[in-house]
Parts: structure tokens; C-alpha cells; sequence
């Protein structure tokens, strides 16, 4: 099939509205078979969660495709306060947190960092005075780095599933080598910690709720891009 917009998202849950009725594609990338979804010139690719499975999928992506755009989408922890749950960003920067390189994206404005791990709040208070941030992810800056490499045109796209104060428990022991959730895990842990089972709650309504607008906000976005591919497209039928 032919590619114009390649998205790459950690989860199928983080895109489910958008690509719930798309026939699925799925992406080869070395020994991991990816789950993808395919509409009308767009390929949807579900990489895991973090940097290293983003970059494989994005490998992967130019090396059976030649995407017009690339899009790292996905949920963000905020930074700044004043940022609410379901709150979409389109940063014009893209910082590496554990290189420090720092990606321009397309279209947007502001800061966004990628980091190693899920952040608690703590760790959120301590960054977000580093770099002019206002949100948090883990996988633009690794899908903006093969972009970059491919001559691609980048775009980072991501909903707030967690505000800057919130009580995030210690969530990277829940999340195995290929980047999926172990639910049985942080079932089991969570059963034993009461304290956290209010937090988890939360966070399960939030993400759903920044899930559905991160699947309007790729809609528009699909829409949008689309349009502006069509005149290059016409003049390549010609």
C-alpha cells in the first residue's frame, strides 16, 4: 500500500477511536511483528512504549515505505501546571532528555521533552524547569531522530493524560520488554498498595478521556495533511 502519513503511537488503546474500523496492517520490525492499521494513504503503527521501540518502528516504517510525514503520537505528562488532562500539543521542539538533542517539529509551538521513563511527580517537579518544557513523553524524540535521517518532514502530536501534580505511582516495573503493559502485574501489585488504587483510577479515566481527543486531534490532523499532499500527488499522476 502506498504511505503518505506514517503515525507512530505506543499503544493501540492511545488511537483505538481513530483506527477501530481501519483494516489492520501489521509492520514487520526485525523479530517483533507491530500492530498497524491502514486508511486511505495512512499507516498507523503501534510501536510499545519508550524511545528504543519507537525508533524500531520508525525503522521500520521507511524501510518498507516512503512516508510525506511522519507523526509521533501519543499521551504526555504535563509539565505546567496550568496544562489540563485531554489538553492537545503540537510542540515546535522536541528535546532528547538523555542527549540533550533537540528536533524541530512542524506546525506547532512550544517544548515537549522525551524521556527514559515514566515520570512521577516528583520527577516532573524536578524537570520542569529544565529545557522550557511544558509536557513530557517518551518516544517523539527517538521517531523525530529517523526522521530527521530519512529527510522526513516530523510531526509531534500528543494529548495531556496526566496533569503536573498528579500522584503517578512508580509505573515503569509494569511495563515489560516490548513495551506493553503487564495488567496481571499491576494488578496484583496494586491489590497489595491501597494507597494507589485511587491514583490508578484516575489515571485509567483521564487516559481514556485524552485517548478519544488525541484520536479527533489525528483526524484533523489526517485531514489536514492530506489536503496539503494533494496537490504533490496530483502532479506525480500527471
Amino acid at each position: 500500500m502506498s504511505v503518505e502519513i506514517a503515525i507512530i503511537a505506543a499503544m493501540e488503546r492511545e488511537v483505538r477511536s481513530l483506527v477501530r474500523r481501519w483494516p489492520r496492517r501489521d509492520l514487520v520490525a526485525g523479530d517483533l511483528t507491530l500492530p498497524a492499521f491502514a486508511g486511505d494513504g495512512v499507516l498507523v503503527i503501534c510501536s510499545g512504549i519508550g524511545g528504543r521501540l519507537a525508533r524500531r518502528a520508525a525503522v521500520a516504517v521507511f524501510a518498507s515505505h516512503r512516508p510525506r510525514v511522519v507523526v509521533s503520537a501519543g499521551l504526555a505528562g504535563a509539565l505546567d501546571s496550568s496544562l489540563e488532562v485531554g489538553t492537545i500539543l503540537q510542540p515546535a521542539t522536541v528535546v532528547d532528555a538523555a542527549t540533550g538533542a533537540r528536533f524541530n517539529a512542524c506546525g506547532g509551538s512550544g517544548v515537549m521533552v522525551s524521556v527514559p521513563s515514566v515520570l512521577d511527580r516528583d520527577a516532573k517537579s524536578r524537570l520542569a524547569g529544565s529545557y522550557g518544557a511544558v509536557a513530557a513523553d517518551m518516544e517523539a524524540a527517538a521517531v523525530a531522530l529517523v526522521a530527521g535521517q530519512n529527510g522526513c518532514p516530523f510531526i509531534a502530536l500528543k494529548a495531556i493524560s496526566d496533569e503536573a501534580g498528579f500522584p503517578m505511582p512508580s509505573f515503569q516495573r509494569w511495563i515489560d520488554a516490548r513495551g506493553r503493559i503487564r495488567t496481571a502485574r499491576l494488578l496484583l501489585d496494586s491489590a497489595l498498595r491501597p494507597a494507589h488504587w485511587l491514583a490508578l483510577a484516575r489515571l485509567g479515566v483521564n487516559s481514556s478521556h485524552a485517548s478519544r481527543e488525541l484520536s479527533r486531534a489525528l483526524a484533523h490532523l489526517i485531514e489536514r495533511e492530506g489536503a496539503a499532499l494533494q496537490p504533490a500527488l496530483s502532479g506525480n499522476r500527471n
